[in-house]
């Protein structure tokens, strides 16, 4: 009788065991995510500095789609480093960021990022790298080429 008590008090123990590694790996691959992916951006420079005037005028157009299994917040735009908040004048954004903006799951928008009279142009074409932050601290990249 020790034998078997010992046998089944070793495989309640192994199950256990297993159940915590189940149990934490169908948690961390079920846990609701979000992820924004770029579908497409655009760069449109149509006032092109001069000699004595450096200041840009500029819209950058990104199409966003949230492909992650949750809403996603979208709370800054980041261009060369730096949230675009911090650019003098603040470059508008629409939809507006400003308070967060609410991107459901499977959910596509576009966004314009305008900026006038600037001394920084976003051209992803010439390398810029724009990130686009959500709430939790997550971002999705686009590089230019």
């Amino acid at each position: 009788m020790g034998r078997t008590r010992l046998a089944i008090i070793a495989f309640v123990v192994a199950m256990l065991f297993v159940s915590v590694i189940v149990g934490t790996v169908a948690y961390y691959y079920g846990q609701a995510h979000e992820e924004i992916t770029f579908v497409d951006v655009d760069y449109l420079s149509y006032g092109a500095p001069t000699q004595k005037n450096y200041n840009y005028k500029w819209i950058l157009t990104l199409n966003l789609k949230n492909t992650g299994s949750t809403n996603a917040t979208i709370t800054n735009i980041i261009m060369d480093g730096q949230p675009y908040s911090s650019f003098n004048p603040t470059p508008i954004v629409n939809p507006s960021i400003e308070n967060g903006y609410v991107l459901s799951r499977n959910q596509n928008v576009t966004m314009t990022v305008q900026g006038t009279n600037t001394t920084f142009s976003p051209n992803v074409y010439a390398g810029r790298v724009i990130y686009v932050m959500t709430a939790i601290g997550n971002y999705s990249t686009i590089v230019g080429s």
